[in-house]
């Protein structure tokens, strides 16, 4: 094929964008209108991708990646229902048992939306298992508006949201991939304890503002909820464990953005930035 599709506006469209050119391939990615301009302006004046604009969410936006796939014969680099993506993410848990030894990562804090990240960590848990020394715990968090796996990880089935209304909008997939769910319960009854987490946009952006002050790293708010899980409540977490926070990108925010959400949401922090955007 000559080129490939991608219908993520966060980090899984960048990386396609970016492998793409680096195989000499073209590249399309469908973003919906909650995409920051400066994600789509990144995609094409970096990576040199197309851009189409389509939909209120992911998910319309996932339907006309598909549509074009299929009549371009271009393969669809789907952002999180693909195992080998997972195979990628679940390297991360190996490089922790290299790189804390001989401490072991009893338990590791994710972000989720569609379930591409959390899958991978399973996966390298997994295989990883026999060298836990106890049942090894995973925290998958997720923010009010955007709980689509929270709400599906509690009725054991897929749950389709009426809307994205939270502000991590990399987050935002109406509905969790349905092969990842059933394997993360049945995971969760067998070998992993596994907790489903739900944090407010104004606690994400406050964890995402205190890492940015902290570790001069900026992050966005979906992110940030995996940070709140260790800032805002910390009773989730397991005595006596090594955590692993995975911090899962900044490809689509900026100072602008923090700022702005930071004042919608009445934040004290907002005055932080001390500058006039």
């Amino acid at each position: 094929a000559a080129g490939v599709v991608s219908s993520s506006g966060g980090n899984a469209g960048i990386a396609t964008a970016y492998a793409a050119k680096a195989c000499g391939l073209e590249c399309l990615v469908v973003l919906p209108i909650t995409t920051p301009k400066a994600t789509a302006e990144k995609l094409k004046l970096e990576y040199g991708a197309s851009v189409i604009i389509e939909g209120d969410v992911w998910d319309t936006a996932h339907l006309k990646a598909q549509e074009i796939s299929k009549a371009r014969g271009w393969p669809l680099v789907h952002p999180f229902d693909d195992p080998t993506a997972w195979e990628g993410h679940a390297s991360l848990v190996d490089e922790c048992f290299e790189q804390l030894s001989p401490k072991i990562p009893h338990c590791f804090i994710t972000s989720v939306g569609g379930g591409g990240l959390l899958a991978g960590v399973l996966t390298g848990i997994e295989r990883n298992l026999s060298r836990f020394e106890k049942k090894p715990t995973v925290i998958a968090v997720e923010t009010h508006g955007a709980d689509s796996f929270a709400q599906s990880f509690a009725a054991g089935k897929p749950i389709t949201l009426d809307a994205i209304t939270s502000i991590a909008k990399s987050l935002g997939a109406r509905t969790p991939s349905s092969t990842i769910l059933t394997n993360a319960l049945q995971l969760s009854k067998d070998s992993i304890d596994l907790k489903s987490l739900v944090v407010s946009d104004e606690q994400a952006l406050r964890a995402t503002i205190r890492f940015a002050n902290e570790y001069r790293h900026l992050v966005e708010p979906a992110c940030g909820a995996a940070l709140a899980a260790i800032h805002h409540t910390p009773s989730i977490l397991p005595d006596d464990s090594t955590i692993v926070v995975e911090v899962c990108g900044g490809a689509v925010v900026d100072l602008p953005a923090i700022s702005k959400w930071a004042s919608d949401l009445g934040l004290a922090e907002a005055s932080y930035f001390g500058v006039d955007f």
